[in-house]
Order: structure tokens, then sequence, then C-alpha cells
């Protein structure tokens, strides 16, 4: 009996004779600046580093505009890496030292940076599909961890790109990934105290600042603010050396995060009004990082009255509560900065040093230096029968220890009719919204404001109603001044 035969399509049988493609292999040195643009797609990558105990590996990366809906600022893109931990703990600390086989990955947020330039620090964000959570446990010697994360990077003069992480117990590991030229440039200024040293490396003044106009009569200044961390806690030599005795002990450098640096780093014109930056126009993170191996940090932007007498560059400090950080208060490390402003401090009420009347509240005493009425003040009007009153006052803190201060439901107004009289908006020169609550530093240094009413044109006579931290008073205001 004769078999059937087997037909192959001509399609399929071409295919078969055809020598099959080679895989592509995953390149493994870092790339150079000019080869930037093979990232417009995957590509696969094979950069790795390692210390006693966890393996750190670059499996892949690429550059996208968008990530989980979110666009980064102008000028910058997202870059997600592939990433693999392996835990490869060593025989001698799990018996030697008795350290456990399971590793904890902590917060990747906190642990795993991206260097841009030599110059720039990206925190870590996780995808939606990272496939990784901010952190985790390798449970036993061999377990490994892979998944995705993203950073935003400049796409303009990219020249050096790196991966650090820094963990509790082992060594830093560092991860070339562009070997280029990183930005070197020496500090205009500098100080440090125990725990980080922080440097002013450019200022600059603009009218426009990434397609945002600054607010009518202020400008924007953009300070190149880089840190190091000074910062080490003590573990056994022999997780970082393995030819360290095994009661040695040795220092672990740790990243220094500056920690309620949103509300405590200020430009601070003429030691009366504390101005925050806008996070989302600069680079510096939030809460910056300083790295122990690197002088890096960002572009942090501030607006600035186009009128002062004097400009500084302040950092507040909080209590820092960690391991090997001794508990107690820092004095603020102070730049000034030479701005070449004008100099005519003639802003009615505002800039006035006469004192009206005083309150002694303690330890924050308040002091009233204008009352006046307005037609008109930022985005206010008086209405029909209204008028708009300004009260421009100062705190000050006579403590030892600075503080974050609510104004506005401390400052209500009551008139003859026995009506209260919330204020609209509290506002600092430019004039420019007061974000509250607002840091009152330690040492006496005074912080104005000035308070906006809308009260009725018919009144005569207004008492203000003070609620303070130790003492509340009611007392009969001045005439205002027209």
């Amino acid at each position: 009996m004769t078999q059937p035969r087997t037909i192959i399509p001509w399609l399929a049988l071409a295919c078969l004779l055809l020598p099959m493609a080679p895989a592509a292999q995953p390149i493994s040195e870092p790339l150079g600046p000019d080869q930037l643009a093979e990232l417009e797609r995957h590509q696969s990558l094979a950069l790795s580093d390692c210390n006693r105990a966890i393996s750190l590996h670059v499996t892949g990366a690429r550059l996208q505009d968008g990530l989980d809906g979110e666009s980064p600022a102008d000028g910058d893109r997202w870059l997600v890496l592939d990433l693999r931990f392996d835990n490869w703990m060593p025989a001698d600390l799990l018996f030697g030292l008795n350290y456990p086989e399971p590793i904890l990955i902590a917060s990747l947020e906190r642990q795993l940076y991206l260097l841009a330039n030599g110059a720039r620090i990206n925190r870590a964000t996780l995808p939606a599909d990272s496939g990784m959570t901010d952190e985790f446990v390798l449970p036993h010697v061999g377990a490994s961890a892979s998944g995705q994360v993203a950073y935003r990077v400049p796409t303009d003069g990219l020249q050096a790109l790196s991966l650090h992480y820094y963990h509790d117990e082992y060594a830093p590991l560092r991860v070339s990934l562009v070997d280029g030229e990183a930005t070197a440039s020496d500090a205009l200024d500098s100080a440090e105290n125990d725990l980080m040293r922080i440097g002013i490396h450019d200022v600059s003044l603009h009218e426009q600042w990434r397609g945002e106009a600054a607010p009518e009569g202020m400008q924007w200044v953009a300070v190149d603010l880089r840190g190091t961390s000074l910062w080490t806690i003590e573990a056994d030599a022999r997780a970082l050396d393995v030819s360290a005795d095994l009661d040695a002990r040795a220092e672990v450098p740790k990243v220094m995060e500056y920690m309620e640096a949103s509300g405590l780093l200020q430009l601070v014109v003429d030691q009366q009004h504390g101005y925050l930056r806008r996070n989302d126009l600069g680079t510096l993170p939030a809460d910056p990082p300083w790295l122990p191996d690197a002088t890096a940090g960002g572009l942090a932007v501030f607006p600035v009255p186009e009128q002062a007498d004097q400009v500084e560059l302040v950092a507040h400090f909080p209590q820092f509560r960690a391991t090997d950080i001794p508990q107690r208060n820092r004095e603020p490390i102070r730049f000034t900065l030479d701005l070449a402003l004008e100099s005519d401090r003639s802003t009615e009420g505002m800039a006035s040093t006469e004192v009206l009347l005083e309150i002694a509240d303690e330890p924050t005493p308040f002091q009233l230096h204008d009352l006046r009425e307005a037609e008109t003040f930022a985005t206010h009007s008086a209405e029909p029968d209204t008028q708009l009153l300004l009260l421009t006052g100062s705190l000050r803190n006579e403590s030892d220890t600075g503080g974050m201060m609510p104004i506005s439901n401390r400052l209500t107004l009551v008139d003859a009719d026995e009506q209260t009289i919330e204020p609209l908006a509290v506002y600092q020169p430019g004039p420019l919204a007061l974000e509250e609550p607002f840091w009152l530093p330690a040492g006496g240094e005074a912080r104005r404001f000035t308070a906006v009413y809308r009260i009725d044109a018919a009144t005569e006579t207004l008492t203000l109603d003070y609620t303070g931290v130790s003492h509340s008073e009611v007392v009969e205001l001045p005439t205002p001044a027209r």
C-alpha cells in the first residue's frame, strides 16, 4: 500500500532552507555619547557591578517620551532600565558573622540613583508594569529579582550616565551606562556641617524659565546647587573586604537626604522674606539626595523681587533622626548671591520699619508695621461699598528651634458690629502669595507678610483678634493710611 506523501508548502520550505539570523548580542561596554540614538529603541545590555553580597545587572535600556501618561519637563526624557539584583551572600558572612541569608533591598527611590554628567542626581521611578516593588527581599543565596526602573534624564548635552546603589551594610555599587566626560566645575561658594557639604556652582537671572514668565514685579533665579554626603555608618569590615578580620569595623558611606528641603531651602530677601523654589521648574529633587561619592544636585529655581538690597540662599535644617546622627540643632548654611537687583525699597507699607503695635506672644512675638487702605492689591479689588485693607506685620522666633508657622488663622479682624473678617490671602513682596505654613527660623530673624482683607467702606473702628502660641489678645487697630 502506497503511503501518502507529506506536502510542505513552498513558502514553509523556503523558510526552513534560509539560514537563521543570529540573536543580537547584548552590549557589554558602556555606550559612548554618540551612541545615545541607539536607545530610541530597546537595547540589550550586559553591564554590572557587585560587592560581597549583591550583584546589580543592567540588562536593557530605552529612551522614551512618556511613562504611564506622564511626560517629563522640556529638555528631558525618560530612561527606562531593565535591572536584576542577585543574592550571592558568601559563606564567611553567613557562618563567620552569622549574617542572615535573606538580603533586604530597601527603597529603590532612596538607594538607587542615576547620575547624569557627574552633576545632576535623579531619583528612581517605578513604572506601573515595573515587575518590582520599591523594596523587596532576596530570600536566599542564588535568588534574584528583575524589573524596570525609570529616570528623568536631560537629552541635550548628555555625556555621562552612571547608576549608583547604596546598601546599609555593603559597599556601594556603580554601573557606568554612558562613558563620556562628566561636567566638572568648581563651586563659586561652598559650606558644610557634619552631615553634608553644599556648594553653588552657577547663578543666573531670567525673565522666563522653561517657557513660564516670572510673576509681575519678579524674576526667576536659577541656582546650580550641588552637594556631597559626609555621613557614614559603622559596619563589619568583613562585609566590605574579604581580607578584613572578622571582628574589624569599617565605615560605610551613606546617602544624606536633605529632607523637608521644599520648605527649608529658601531665597531670603533683605533678611525678612523667605521665598520657596518652584520644584516643577527645576531639576533639583524636592528632598535632594547628596551622594557620598559625587558632588551632584540640580537646578533650584526661585522667584525673587526685582528690587532687593540683599539676597541669600539659605539652607535651614530639620532634626535628622537616623543611625549615627547626633540629635541637635544645626545652624543654617547661608550663601550671599550677587544678583545686581535694584535696591529702591520704596514699596509702600511692605517695607516700613515703623512698629505700630506689638503683641508679646512667646516665643513668637508679633509686630504690626503698616495698615493702609487700597483699591487693588495683587489679584484683589475693592467691590461696591467695600475697601481693601492691607495689614503688614512680622513674626520672630526667639526659641532655639525653628518650625513651620501658619499665620492666616492668627489675624482675625472684628468690626464694630462684632462681625469677624478673615484674610483673603497673605502675601510677600512681589506681590507673591505666601505659602503656609512657612518656616520661621530660630534666632529672632523676622519674617514679614501682608494680609489682605475686604472691609465695609463705612467701617471706622476695627480690632485685631490675635491668636498666638502662648498668648491671645484683642487690640484696637490704628487708623489705616489712605
